[in-house]
């Protein structure tokens, strides 16, 4: 189980954007631009669209996250320059070019100097780039600093992320004691215990209880897990969960119930027409 498994801070925020409507949205933000704004108002409406259309299309989002730095920095807006970059890093990182992304957050890092909130988002982003660069130490370096700052601004939803990605490091390792431990205290910052992040440290916590041979409450955790996936038909995820339930299901010798989670592992992958899903369900 490795960190980009885990690792769903960027992933939530970045799906975040993504909306039925996103066309609609897009066009009037456009709309928007051709009204005479202050230049604060210019610049909001150009990192918003630049969100917008970073799943869809990375070369539009990056020209506009580009224009707002750009007027940021004309206005000397430190916070909006700090999002622009912050945009910029997103784009380049889900291209797979790390090292570019790394220079356009460790950019942002020099302007948010004296902001715990933006120090804190920062430190969280360079997490995510120096793991994908191979560079685990600094990886959780960042993250705990990213911990740091969010306490000192108490914002619980993004120290219960922290602890999240913190737990990651741990999980199936010499010390997978603590990464349930990070998960739960997790869920303790989540003020609504509804959030899907509740679901995603209840998996992990099954994956930790599993890692240990506790198969009853493995599946007990991964049980909550779907439950909660289920309310919003997060398909791909009910599709995983379903999977792991078959292996811990098989590993108990319970045939019925391994084949039930198999079927609807199946389900969802063909729902979702996601060939490395039904592969990997067909392997089961």
């Amino acid at each position: 189980m490795g960190k980009s498994a885990a690792l769903i801070i960027l992933c939530i925020l970045i799906t975040s954007f993504v909306s039925y409507g996103q066309t609609s949205k897009t066009d009037s933000l456009l709309r928007l631009l051709q009204d005479e704004i202050v230049d604060t108002a210019r610049i909001d409406i150009l990192n918003e669209l630049g969100n917008e259309l970073i799943l869809k299309s990375q070369r539009e989002a990056q020209d506009y996250y580009n224009e707002a730095r750009q007027k940021s920095i004309d206005v000397n807006d430190t916070v909006r320059i700090v999002t622009s970059l912050i945009g910029l890093c997103d784009v380049y990182s889900m291209n797979g070019e790390y090292k570019k992304a790394l220079e356009y957050i460790t950019e942002a890092m020099n302007y948010a100097y004296n902001n715990n909130d933006l120090l804190a988002t920062c430190h969280s982003r360079l997490a995510i780039e120096y793991y994908n660069l191979g560079k685990d130490e600094e990886s959780i370096k960042h993250d705990r600093l990213a911990l740091h700052y969010d306490l000192l601004v108490k914002d619980s939803f993004k120290i219960a992320y922290d602890l999240h990605n913190i737990g990651t490091y741990f999980l199936g390792t010499e010390h997978n004691d603590s990464a349930t431990c990070y998960y739960k205290k997790s869920n303790e910052y989540i003020k609504n215990i509804d959030d899907e992040l509740t679901a995603y440290n209840n998996s992990r916590i099954g994956f930790a209880h599993s890692h240990a041979k506790e198969y009853d409450t493995a599946i007990n955790y991964h049980l909550l897990a779907l439950k909660r996936f289920e309310k919003d038909s997060s398909l791909y995820e009910m599709a995983m969960e379903e999977t792991y339930l078959a292996n811990l299901q098989s590993l108990k010798n319970n045939s019925s119930k391994t084949l039930e989670h198999i079927n609807n592992a199946k389900k969802y992958s063909y729902d979702l027409n996601n060939h490395v899903l039904i592969k990997t369900v067909h392997h089961l």
